[in-house]
């Protein structure tokens, strides 16, 4: 299966990217919190009026999904 996400777009708020190097958990290497903040401001995303709302969840993704069976 293969999964492409073309464009994320945040649902508007406040967000704060904390920075971390490691191995999958098991190995925390560095790690800076909040290195920098920054606001998403209400968009119509789908062409049609419609503003995400924190209810619609985090990120909405236009994205392409392709399932290929291997054998």
């Amino acid at each position: 299966m293969h999964f492409l996400i073309r464009q994320p777009t945040l649902v508007p708020g406040r967000y704060t990217l904390t920075v971390s190097v490691g191995s999958h958990q098991n190995y925390l290497v560095d790690k800076i919190e909040k290195v920098i903040s920054f606001d998403v401001h209400p968009m119509d995303i789908y062409g049609t009026g419609y503003l995400l709302v924190p209810e619609d969840g985090v990120v909405a993704m236009k994205c392409d999904v392709s399932v290929e069976q291997y054998t």
